[in-house]
């Protein structure tokens, strides 16, 4: 009984925190919007109609980039990179998931395998971010890849923009030492401003 109130308490905890992170988010994209409408009222009032294209086709990537990161399934890891833009201004997170023709991968038809993505997700992509602090109007974009190979999932995280060339390795090892099982294998590249982080999970279960 013990042990379960443990276990309620923690997803108590967690599910407290996603609520509040969601209305930290929903007051954040508020804002964003109502500057996006009040650019283009300008630009409509300027007789701008170039700069005004542009601008909508800017905000439909911004959508989409945000309905691809909704459908990877897993509450946690959703809400963490909708959020991301909200903790570190210079981080531009995006998501590719699957191949074509072959759908995407929903890590929650794969709950063990889902949760180590997540774990490896969060810590990584926070350890990349807190070790590059904005300066001079920097930004570091992060791409997140997810595609599924037999009985392996295959997580790749990419970096552009500047990383500083001590420290994040060492990092990763501690997180990939704490999260990765004997099956699993990853790699991290470095070098010319560019970095890439490849994980291959094994994974038993079958998707739902």
């Amino acid at each position: 009984m013990d042990a379960w109130r443990t276990d309620r308490a923690e997803s108590d905890e967690t599910r407290d925190k996603l609520y509040r992170l969601m209305a930290e988010w929903s007051q954040h994209v508020r804002h964003d919007r109502l500057n996006d409408i009040q650019v283009l009222l300008g630009y409509i009032r300027l007789g701008k109609p170039d700069r005004l294209a542009g601008y909508i086709d800017a905000m439909k990537r911004e959508l989409e980039r945000e309905s691809r990161l909704a459908k990877l399934g897993v509450p946690e890891l959703v809400v963490f990179l909708l959020t991301c833009p909200m903790r570190w201004r210079h981080l531009k997170v995006d998501l590719q998931t699957g191949e074509p023709g072959r759908g995407d991968v929903r890590l929650d038809r794969l709950p063990e395998t889902g949760r180590r993505v997540t774990r490896i997700v969060c810590d990584a992509v926070s350890l990349i971010a807190e070790s590059a602090p904005p300066s001079d109007g920097d930004v570091l974009r992060v791409e997140i890849g997810l595609r599924a190979e037999d009985n392996e999932l295959r997580l790749r995280i990419e970096t552009e923009g500047p990383l500083p060339s001590g420290g994040i390795a060492e990092g990763l090892e501690s997180i990939m030492g704490r999260t990765l099982t004997g099956g699993d294998n990853w790699t991290y590249t470095f070098g010319d401003n560019r970095a890439a982080l490849d994980i291959r999970l094994h994974r038993d279960e079958p998707a739902r």
